[in-house]
């Protein structure tokens, strides 16, 4: 787990619009293959970052911060390609062969033998 400490002041407390707008900015960036194969949980009250702390290595700032965002890695977002692709295909702007090498680098970089 890692901190971001931005120097802001330990009283502000970002409101639900700017964690929403982050989070937004976020969820945009570009990923291979368009995936955008994360998902991220955001942890505000006191209580839950109580909780969080020790597996947080005991770091203050997961308590002192507004709030915490847990960024989730998403082990099935191959099963979104074809969903990802298939607009594309269906404007004209993707071959169909394409979008099937595509779906097959991505099946194949999915291929979990144990974890």
């Amino acid at each position: 787990m890692y901190a971001a400490y931005t120097g802001a002041p330990k009283s502000h407390k970002l409101s639900e619009s700017e964690i929403l707008e982050l989070l937004t900015i976020a969820s945009t960036a570009p990923s291979a293959w368009n995936l955008q194969y994360w998902k991220y949980v955001v942890i505000s009250t006191q209580a839950a970052k109580e909780k969080l702390l020790p597996i947080a290595n005991n770091q203050r700032q997961v308590v002192e911060a507004s709030a915490v965002i847990a960024v989730l890695g998403d082990f099935q977002a191959n099963l979104n390609a074809e969903d990802i692709f298939a607009p594309a295909v269906a404007s004209g702007h993707l071959p169909e062969k394409v979008k099937n090498g595509f779906v097959e680098q991505i099946e194949a970089q999915y291929v979990w033998e144990s974890f």
